[in-house]
């Protein structure tokens, strides 16, 4: 099998180093004549990996066979490396890849087909099963879509919003802001009202220390495209071609331009978790919820969720969509029983018997919404919405998610941006005043003439 990675998710350097711990040494094969030992990976966190090891011991406990052999199911963390994505591509390079695992977003599923590392899936009876089982229609598989091919099961998704300092907008007397203007309302009575803030804790209206890591290509899905998103950009891309409206682009800079002074870029830790939060609001990521509750904050008291901030009242919000699935591996070291194996247990997860129960132990273990869609519909999940108003809240948000691009060097494209365009405007806007965001267009065109020049690489 071809593996070109030149064009990979990952920068060469970031791949380089993470050799220095070869997924090879992970695992040993224990397969025999009447036994197919099958490796997956799950997420590099607890939970996740908590999850997947609790399905695969009673998978493991039913004895279940393929071709007359014994299937028994090992799970493993994605090892430790600059990324999850680099830890793959280095155990596929090293012939050392797992016969299937979890946390592969639509961009790097991308790399993973144009390099033909993993199976095409869209033909397959149990891939059809699945979709069947968790009430998927065609608009769920098409976000998935590559090359008129799917490649993915999804097993998550998870809106990205804003959360916002509850007490501190009590103090300023506002509600969760919902239209630029109520945004900036929120803003100026931030600026004029600081003694206030400052006996709740508040220092900064957000913290943006990952605003200037342009190595970490994934932030401009928070920072830039959802806000493009929800001011109404469209598709980054048609085919190859960068299609960005270079206005709205300018819009979702300045958005955070006009934070000024008052946007923080210093590493700060638990900012959500402490006696008293730093920041006005920031982004609300769903599987923090579980570290919220552990410290004791409690949701429309100490912390609640927002919609992205529109141009006016009527239009419709957009999230970010972190959307990851399972997908299975083609490698030297994946036998055909292995494969097959691998096929069994996710399509057990994941049967009509199972998978409705899959799901709502998944929501329980990780406070992430499975990929259904009956989510708001199903009694199963009923009562752990109800007991969650955040989980209520991205339920809701579902329907406005949007995912990142299917483009396999996307990640090119975003680091260029980053290097070249956002980053560089982020360090002169902190130079001015709340509400005075300087003119980006010129951060702009340079950040995608840097795109383009990635993208034709």
């Amino acid at each position: 099998m071809k593996k070109n990675f030149a064009v990979s998710l990952i920068a060469a350097s970031m791949l380089a180093s993470s050799i220095a711990a070869p997924a090879a040494q992970v695992f040993a094969d224990t397969s025999s004549d009447d036994a197919i030992d099958v490796q997956f990976w799950s997420a590099p966190n607890q939970n996740q990996f908590d999850y997947w090891t609790k399905k695969a011991d009673a998978y493991n406990a039913e004895g279940r066979q393929v071709d007359g052999k014994t299937v028994k199911v090992t799970v493993t963390m994605i090892p430790e490396t600059t990324s999850s994505e680099a830890a793959i591509q280095n155990a596929l390079a090293t012939d050392s890849a797992p016969a299937a695992s979890e946390n592969i977003n639509n961009s790097f599923m991308a790399t993973l087909a144009d390099s033909d590392a993993v199976y095409d899936i869209q033909d397959e009876d149990f891939y059809k099963q699945i979709m069947k089982n968790k009430a998927l229609d065609d608009s769920v598989e098409s976000t998935w879509e590559y090359k008129d091919k799917q490649y993915v099961i999804p097993v998550y998704i998870n809106p990205i919003c804003l959360i916002w300092n509850k007490k501190a907008l009590d103090a300023l007397g506002c509600d969760v802001p919902q239209t630029m203007d109520e945004f900036q309302d929120v803003i100026k009575k931030y600026t004029e009202n600081s003694d206030a803030m400052a006996k709740l804790g508040v220092q900064f209206t957000t913290i943006g220390s990952n605003f200037l890591k342009t190595e970490d290509y994934w932030n401009r899905n928070y920072d830039f495209l959802m806000i493009y998103d929800a001011l109404g950009g469209g598709s980054l891309y048609d085919g190859d071609t960068l299609t960005i409206d270079k206005d709205i682009a300018a819009k979702a800079f300045e958005f955070w331009g006009q934070l000024g002074n008052t946007l923080g870029l210093d590493e700060v830790t638990d900012i959500w978790t402490s006696d008293q939060s730093p920041e006005l609001f920031g982004f609300g990521y769903p599987w923090e919820l579980g570290s919220y509750s552990d410290a004791g904050k409690e949701y429309d008291v100490d912390y609640v969720f927002g919609p992205t901030i529109v141009e006016k009242e009527g239009d419709d919000p957009a999230y970010y969509s972190d959307s990851k699935g399972i997908v299975f591996y083609k490698d030297s070291n994946i036998s055909d029983d292995q494969h097959n194996g691998a096929v069994d247990f996710i399509s057990w997860v994941y049967s009509e018997d199972n998978c409705a129960q899959s799901d709502s132990d998944w929501l329980t273990a990780t406070s992430m919404l499975p990929v259904r869609g009956d989510i708001s519909s199903n009694d199963v999940f009923s009562s752990q919405l109800e007991a969650t108003p955040a989980l209520k809240f991205l339920a809701d948000a579902i329907p406005y998610a949007v995912p990142g691009p299917v483009q396999s060097n996307s990640s090119d494209a975003y680091i260029a941006l980053g290097e070249s365009g956002f980053a560089p405007y982020i360090q002169e806007a902190v130079t001015a005043d709340p509400l005075n965001a300087p003119d980006a267009s010129e951060y702009v065109d340079a950040g995608l003439s840097a795109m383009e020049d990635a993208i034709s690489k």
